[in-house]
């Protein structure tokens, strides 16, 4: 049974005409509507329509409500003034706009009514996210309709401060509104009640027929089961045996089911080993290939080095031989052709024996300068290029990092065992400075410029 309501018909506020028990159409928004003139209208609060107010085609509202259904109304204010009503488990608050004088009067209004449990400024937004200046504190099942008509009814007198009798009647017809609400719930409920009792009344003789009904068939059903019965136990032996052969089937099935999971478990991890196996080889051979061919190329250059080396080693004999004679050569050789081919002869040298000697010009032109017997020198150098640090070495003080080897033969009369050989390690190999020491002063100020430390 679909909602009906008597509906005021208003036009800009002005009521038009009355219509009662109208049928209450479902908006597609979900609020409440009425036909009027073909068209369904939005329905207020109060139970009027405004011919204003948008409209839609009845083809659009097929639906109506139920009369059980609460009616959810179109959100408009009357007359322009904005409130709005926010409730609790226990309580509701009204609130709304206006001045000290309005909210008085508002609360005069749902006072007189019983329903106003004080009232204030409100601070805080409410529920529909808006501010508002006033609030009244009403019970929790107060009805829509009746704040409605008593808003209405205020706006009303406010805007009219000489329409007493007018609010008195809007005030009375909203309690009757609601007692009438009240009236129409009390009614619709009897009638349920009426027709729930009708329906159980039609149900106990139908179940009064058919238990008639179930006696006679309780008859032949006696004897049926007394012809039944003689099946029963042999019913009961095969199904018995039937129980046992499936109970025997199934764990045959468990147990194959559990074996299938197994191979497939046990292929997937073959299948699984075989891949990263085939991945495995695959990286293996491409690793060997380039080893093999690292292995061509280090052997084209273990091939060079070695003839390289074997040349060097030739040239070192002579130097060796060269600097094995008694005599002591003069400085001015040096300065030469002669010279010219000792210092090639000693960057051949350096580059090929002492690849990991890093030697600055100025020290090799010491070396053939300073150094009239290179020998000791050089078997220093050596040594210390193949890794092998001296255990004559000893850290320089007062410079870190830097080593010194000490008593290094110059063939020189004068400075026999003057010579120095500073020494500091690095990434490459080893930065070495050559040195004919005077005094302590004047190797402390060759080492500290050299190496660049205070």
């Amino acid at each position: 049974m679909s909602a009906k309501v008597d509906v005021v018909v208003r036009k800009e506020g002005k009521d038009v005409a009355r219509r009662a028990n109208m049928p209450v159409r479902k908006r597609p928004d979900g609020t409440a509507g009425v036909i009027w003139s073909r068209r369904v209208y939005p329905l207020r609060p109060d139970c009027s329509i405004e011919l204003s107010d948008e409209s839609l085609d009845k083809g659009e509202c097929p639906a109506h409500f139920n009369h059980q259904e609460k009616l959810r109304y179109v959100e408009t204010q009357p007359l322009g003034m904005r409130y709005f009503l926010e409730r609790t488990r226990s309580k509701a608050y009204l609130v709304f706009d206006g001045d000290e004088e309005y909210a008085s009067r508002i609360e005069r209004a749902f006072k007189e009514v019983g329903l106003s449990a004080g009232y204030g400024e409100s601070f805080r937004p409410a529920k529909d996210g808006n501010f508002y200046d006033w609030f009244i504190r009403l019970p929790a099942h107060v009805e829509d309709q009746l704040v409605a008509e008593i808003m209405t009814g205020t706006v009303q007198n406010v805007q009219d401060p000489s329409g007493n009798e007018k609010n008195e009647e809007s005030l009375l017809r909203a309690l009757l509104l609601q007692t009438g609400l009240d009236l129409w719930g009390l009614i619709e409920r009897m009638n349920t009640l009426t027709s729930e009792r009708d329906e159980a009344l039609s149900e106990c003789n139908e179940l009064r027929e058919e238990a008639a009904s179930l006696r006679i068939g309780a008859a032949r059903t006696e004897a049926c089961l007394q012809v039944a019965g003689r099946s029963v136990a042999a019913l009961e032996s095969s199904a018995a045996s039937l129980v046992e052969e499936n109970r025997a089937l199934r764990q045959a099935a468990v147990e194959g089911t559990r074996e299938a999971e197994e191979i497939t478990g046990a292929i997937a991890r073959l299948d699984a080993r075989l891949r990263q196996s085939e991945e495995t080889r695959e990286g293996l051979q491409r690793d060997l290939s380039v080893l093999i061919e690292k292995a061509e190329q280090s052997e084209q250059e273990a091939s060079e080095l070695r003839s390289q080396l074997k040349l060097a080693r030739q040239q070192l004999g002579d130097l060796e031989r060269e600097q094995a004679e008694p005599a002591i050569l003069p400085p001015g050789y040096r300065t030469g052709n002669s010279g010219k081919e000792a210092k090639r002869l000693l960057d051949a040298v350096c580059r090929i024996l002492l690849p990991n000697i890093k030697l600055h010009d100025s020290d090799r032109k010491h070396l053939l300068t300073e150094f009239y017997d290179p020998s000791d020198c050089l078997s220093y150098l050596r040594r210390l290029s193949e890794g092998a640090a001296p255990p004559e070495a000893k850290g320089f003080q007062g410079v870190k990092g830097v080593w010194e080897i000490g008593r290094v033969r110059t063939g020189r009369p004068e400075c026999a065992s003057n010579g120095r050989i500073y020494y500091r390690k690095h990434a490459k190999g080893f930065d070495v400075a050559l040195h004919v020491k005077k005094d302590e002063t004047e190797q402390e100020r060759f080492v500290r410029g050299r190496f660049k430390q205070a």
